[in-house]
């Protein structure tokens, strides 16, 4: 499906796609798992194909847990062939090694470079004590090598702080830079529609900022300019636990949103406030919406907590100088072991505003390498 940038203002470019609320993990952080499990509903691959923007440049597949869909393979597909210049990553808990062996062969036809991204929040003992399953880790564990022998390259392990696992942290990161693979993080969110919890409070704030800023400045020392922009975000993840502020302004509802396993529009993951079902008007129509404009006057005064990657790509695009900057400057401290700077910050934005410049933050307390 084409947007027509004359008709169209905000053309999007960021896609969190919900195919299932299915789950078997049974996580202390979310509650999706005690919903409806029965996958009655859910959109088909022919849907997909049909309401999917081209414009997209990169779309989340998630759940739930997306390898309880059987036609997971056909869903890429046709996600696929409506954002042929998508990149595609499919999030998993890695509980199904067996399933994730079999169904490899034909993601890959569809897509060699689709992402894969498998949830790790600690080592054995924590990550199957938050996650709420015994032999989770190693599972988990196991579904890396798999992909990995199956040929797919682009792996990352991601990991969820949310209190009692923060100084977990690192040593995932560690983990994931041994087995070859990328790592990318998340604090615990509240969501009514989503994750379906609003019990997320527990951050140990002095310990995830330590352990973020660790990290940040491992990747800072990277070759790799995507690793630059992942440190960005981390240090956003710290500033935001502490502060409970983001960074950078939140271009959900303007360049992201979201699908649920039902057709229903989300400006967000968190933001509890559906704008229209796919099944029921093309997407141009929710998009252009005066609804769906009502709600990107919320979002720009939102006062949600929040920093996640799923709205984060896109706001630190929008705002690429201001971070290049930040990444120049704390590229080089980095390489000779000084703090990195903590991000200043984004102000609320006046009524009347449609931008506005952080102003200045103190340095943070470096951890010890």
């Amino acid at each position: 499906m084409h947007l027509d940038p004359a008709r169209v203002k905000h053309i999007p470019d960021d896609l969190l796609l919900v195919v299932t609320y299915r789950c078997n993990s049974r996580c202390t952080m979310c509650g999706i798992w005690e919903g409806d499990q029965s996958g009655k509903g859910e959109m088909t691959p022919d849907e997909y194909r049909r309401v999917i923007p081209d414009s997209l440049e990169h779309v989340n597949i998630t759940g739930g847990e997306t390898f309880l869909r059987a036609d997971l393979p056909e869903v890429v597909a046709a996600v696929h062939e409506a954002a042929p210049r998508a990149n595609l990553t499919i999030s998993t808990n890695g509980l199904q090694p067996s399933r994730t062996k079999r169904m490899l062969p034909d993601l890959l036809r569809v897509l060699p470079d689709i992402g894969f991204g498998v949830s790790i929040d600690g080592e054995e003992a924590m990550h199957d004590k938050v996650r709420g399953v015994p032999g989770n880790y190693r599972k988990c564990i196991e579904t890396v090598r798999i992909l990995q022998e199956g040929g797919a390259t682009n792996l990352r392990i991601g990991f969820t702080s949310m209190g009692e696992n923060d100084a977990h942290l690192s040593r995932i990161y560690r983990l994931a830079k041994s087995m070859g693979v990328e790592f990318t993080c998340a604090v615990a969110h509240n969501s009514e529609h989503y994750f379906q919890t609003t019990s997320n409070h527990n951050v140990h704030v002095d310990i995830l900022s330590r352990e973020l800023d660790y990290v940040a400045r491992e990747e800072l020392k990277s070759p790799r300019p995507k690793s630059w922009f992942r440190a960005y975000f981390q240090k956003g993840l710290g500033d935001f636990a502490s502060t409970g502020q983001r960074p950078v302004r939140c271009e959900a509802a303007h360049d992201s949103y979201m699908i649920d396993p039902y057709g229903r529009v989300f400006p967000c993951n968190i933001l509890n406030m559906p704008v229209g079902n796919v099944r029921e008007q093309s997407f141009e129509e929710i998009w252009v919406s005066k609804e769906m404009d009502e709600v990107r006057h919320v979002v720009r005064n939102c006062k949600e907590p929040c920093w996640m990657v799923c709205t984060a790509r896109s706001a630190i695009k929008r705002h690429l100088p201001k971070v290049s900057t930040w990444v120049v400057v704390n590229k080089l401290k980095a390489h000779f072991g000084m703090n990195v700077v903590p991000l200043a910050p984004a102000p609320p934005t006046p009524a009347s505003t449609a931008d506005a410049s952080p102003g200045a933050a103190e340095p943070a307390t470096p951890i010890a390498s």
